[in-house]
């Protein structure tokens, strides 16, 4: 019966079963934007009618870029394993 274990094993048996807590990726603290700086000025030159360029997708282009300039390359598979874990993935 449950009132056979004290406070202490019980939530140690709580701990056990949703396993270890997960932290959230934090951002880099030194970043270079660069890269970023150079789609989003080839998103905006690529609206001027008389440009050759275009940034293909420009919104998912500088999304990715943003998300990897501020958490690293690295960050898409927590974000992957997240939102296949919630039912998001697309």
């Amino acid at each position: 019966m449950i009132q056979d274990y004290t406070t202490e094993e019980l939530r140690a048996e709580l701990e056990r079963r949703e396993g270890p807590e997960e932290k959230v990726p934090e951002m880099l603290s030194e970043f270079n934007l660069e890269e970023l700086i150079a789609h989003c000025q080839e998103y905006i030159n690529g609206l001027d009618p008389k440009s050759n360029e275009w940034l293909a997708d420009p919104e998912e282009t500088i999304y990715q870029c943003a998300i990897e300039t501020l958490y690293g390359d690295d960050i898409w598979e927590w974000i992957h394993s997240k939102t296949e874990e919630n039912g998001r993935n697309k």
